[in-house]
This record gives C-alpha cells, structure tokens and sequence, in this order.
C-alpha cells in the first residue's frame, strides 16, 4: 500500500513536471502560462489544467480573466528612424459596486444541499421565486467541459447563477412588497456578442428595460432600479466561439444585489 502511495505521489508531480506547471501550495486558481499568453493554468485541487483563451483574448494574471486584445497602433517616429508599438486591451468600464455597500448580496453559495452538479435554484431562496434558473459550481463544470464564462462571472466562493437552456431567467419578489435592483457580476457563459435584455415591472407593468452586450469576461452591472416586483433576464442574439466547447445564449450571474422594501 505503500508502494501505491509513492507512485501515486511521483505520477502527481510528473504529471505537473511534463506539462510545464506546479499548482502553488497545491491551491485552486488561475495563473499564468510564461509560455503562451493565450492560455492559462487552472488548479483544481492541486492538479494543473491548461485552459485557452477565447480567440482574439489573452491572459491577464492581475485581473485574473482572459481579456480582448486590440489589434496593435504602430507609430513611426521621422525624426529617428524608431517605431513605437502599444498594445491596448478591451476592458469593462462599468462601475462596480464594492460588497460593503450591498444590503442584500446572493452570491449563490449558501443554497441548502448544494451539490456539485447544476440544479434549479430553489423557491424562496434568498426572498425570490425563481423561474428557469440554476446554480451550478464552476470549478467542477470546468474540470469536465473546460474553460468557459462561467469562470469569468465567478466572483466569490465557487457557485454562480444561469439562465436554465438559455430560456428567459425570471425573479419575482415573494419575501417583501418590492425591491431594488442594485448591481450585478455578468458573463456570457459561451458565446461572443451576446445581447442580455433586463426588464423590470411593477404592477404588473414594464418599468424599465435595458440591454446590454456581453462576452466572455466579467461585466459589472449597475442599475438602481426600485419598487420592482419581477425582473427578467432574457438573452439572444449570440455568436459561437470556435475555442469553448459550449454554444448557447446561456449567461452567468453573480454577487447580485438587492434591496428589500418594505
């Protein structure tokens, strides 16, 4: 048994050695690839997996997220001779609301029995009824389909929410009279230029609407909108991207804030 043991532990480190990464302090996370900026390694438990970037993204370890990269400016300057290249990167400019200030934060990971496989969000979770939606845990579902948006919407412990089949996503208050809708983390789980549709009502009634695109890194969300009863979430208008397994106008939602009125 022993013997079984050391060649487990040896195959573990070869396993790492040959594919050029050791997982440090053998935690989860995400690190960078020295070898190729279109990709990254990703720890589960210890074990180093390599994730592409989406097409046109690469790997940026301060932010943790594969990010658009622009097409590179070349400037010649006469009086030298020399050319100056800058490389510019999309990033999201939307204001992120800081936690501390949330009254209501559901951030998905407190659900009763949470499993690792993906399930419908339960009725009366966190105040709301909740229609065509599901939690799922993101290290696990990266572990066996690989990469994906749902990494990217992950912005605290390791569940964030979905739109079930990429159907519309429906919360309607049922703990209070109505609430605001503060602030929210989100990710087109699979597909490029995803259109993401938000409708609030109020008896009964369309309150506001807006739309917003999404792609496959994280996007804060700020909207502020009171006195609602039902917000829905619908989703359309995507495009597939060769490099991630998945295809759909699914999407992911995380750190979702909330104010109850009484």
């Amino acid at each position: 048994m022993k013997l079984l043991s050391v060649y487990f532990i040896v195959g573990c480190f070869l396993y790492d050695f040959l594919n050029g990464f050791n997982c440090p302090n053998q935690n989860n996370g995400m690190y960078s690839n020295i070898n190729d900026s279109h990709s990254f390694w990703y720890c589960v438990y210890g074990q180093a997996y390599l994730k592409p970037c989406p097409q046109s993204f690469i790997w940026s370890q301060e932010r943790r997220k594969c990010e658009k990269k622009l097409p590179t400016s070349t400037t010649s300057l006469p009086a030298t001779g020399t050319t100056t290249t800058t490389t510019t990167f999309m990033t999201t400019t939307t204001t992120t609301v800081p936690i501390v200030n949330c009254p209501r934060l559901i951030t998905f990971d407190n659900i009763p029995g949470a499993g690792r496989s993906q399930q419908p969000l339960p009725n009366g979770f966190s105040g709301f009824q909740w229609v065509n939606a599901n939690y799922m845990n993101v290290s696990y579902y990266e572990e066996v389909n690989g990469w994906s948006g749902y990494s990217a919407a992950l912005s605290s412990g390791q569940y964030v929410g979905l739109n079930k089949d990429g159907k519309m996503l429906s919360m309607i208050i049922n703990a209070a009279k109505s609430f605001t809708l503060k602030s929210m983390i989100v990710a087109s789980a699979w597909n490029d230029n995803l259109t993401l549709e938000i409708t609030g009502k109020r008896g009964g009634s369309v309150f506001k609407s807006q739309r917003f695109t999404l792609q496959l890194q994280q996007q804060s969300i700020e909207l502020n909108w009171p006195n609602l009863e039902i917000i829905n979430f619908l989703s359309y208008g995507d495009e597939p991207n060769s490099d991630i397994k998945g295809n759909g106008p699914e999407f992911a939602l995380d750190n979702l804030c909330v104010e109850f009125l009484k």
